[in-house]
């Protein structure tokens, strides 16, 4: 397992409208293909359903030999102005672990033969206080995207992505509630415990910002949301399906189709979650590789997915190859 580390300083970061002028290349989902491949692996259900989807971006051959996982771990700071050393700590902790395979994402990466790499996003450098201001200005935004875009450098068949650290639901309640209005009562609720005003603030010192989606990625984001944007952007110039693991993945996930609806149309949520999380998948018109709930620990969900996407792709190839061949005749 490889652990990168963000650039502490001399971020080279593409300005936000060269990070868009991206969104204007992005290929489309093949609809024909996708359609002829759900009937012949409709015997699979719901398998068949998930390498139907697969065939829409790689293709009738295609091969899951090459799946990436990327961990960005970083903190938010809601209500503060110096790094939470107990938070630090608890961050520094879970990056040795996953190195050390002590997690349950380094034993599901194993034993399904995926990479994982956990990148350190300047976890000493406290972001800018979100209940009052930005977290970051758009040099060190567009930073992040650039460093999450260098994921897919290794050309793999699928990317799966997760994150943790301190303050990532507080942000991810904020863009919500920004992007969402009539989600904010549900997001306080389902965020913050009784007498925590902390997404309130964050909501009514950037309600005026606009909706411009990559403005509220900088304003109430944060460097590992950053940089899973950069990583979805990437793949999809590229046609690589993307896995999101966490309500973070997925809030990264709403702020790109406010960008322009299909932008994540090659993204799959790990699972569907319940409450709010399910809600968001349901209204992203995400598909979900698992059904369950399965719990609060960092990509484990996304981590079981990757078993789950490689089952569909060994039970559904046959059927593809003989659809390959009645192609062809």
């Amino acid at each position: 397992m490889a652990r990168d580390r963000l650039p502490d300083a001399g971020i080279s970061g593409l300005p936000f409208d060269d990070v868009r002028s991206v969104l204007r290349h992005f290929p489309d989902f093949d609809e024909t293909a996708v359609a002829a491949a759900r009937r012949a692996c409709a015997p699979l259900g719901s398998l068949g359903d998930l390498a139907a989807w697969l065939v829409g971006w790689r293709g009738l051959d295609f091969r899951l030999n090459r799946i990436q996982v990327a961990v960005y771990i970083s903190l938010v700071n809601a209500g503060g102005t110096e790094v939470d050393e107990p938070a630090l700590r608890q961050a520094q902790d879970f990056l040795a672990d996953v190195a050390g395979g002590g997690r349950p994402l380094s034993q599901l990466a194993l034993v399904h033969g995926a990479g994982l790499n956990a990148y350190d996003l300047a976890l000493e450098v406290p972001t800018g206080d979100i209940t009052c201001g930005a977290a970051m200005d758009e040099r060190e935004c567009a930073g992040a995207m650039a460093f999450g875009m260098e994921a897919i450098a290794g050309g793999p068949d699928v990317m799966v992505v997760a994150r943790a650290g301190s303050g990532g639901d507080i942000a991810s309640a904020a863009v919500l509630g920004l992007i969402y209005p009539d989600m904010a009562n549900r997001l306080i609720a389902h965020f913050c415990a009784a007498g925590d005003t902390r997404l309130e603030q964050v909501i009514a010192c950037h309600r005026l910002a606009g909706t411009d989606p990559f403005e509220l990625l900088r304003r109430v984001g944060s460097r590992d949301m950053a940089a899973i944007a950069g990583v979805i952007m990437a793949a999809r110039t590229q046609r690589i399906p993307v896995v999101l693991g966490g309500i973070e993945c997925l809030t990264v996930c709403a702020l790109l189709e406010q960008a322009g609806t299909g932008n994540t149309a090659h993204c799959l949520a790990a699972h569907r979650g319940d409450g709010v999380e399910a809600e968001l998948v349901e209204r992203l018109d995400l598909l979900p590789v698992c059904a369950d709930d399965l719990g609060g620990e960092p990509g484990a969900a996304a981590g079981i997915a990757i078993g789950t996407l490689k089952s569909a792709a060994a039970a559904a190839g046959p059927l593809l190859q003989h659809l390959q061949k009645m192609n062809a005749e």
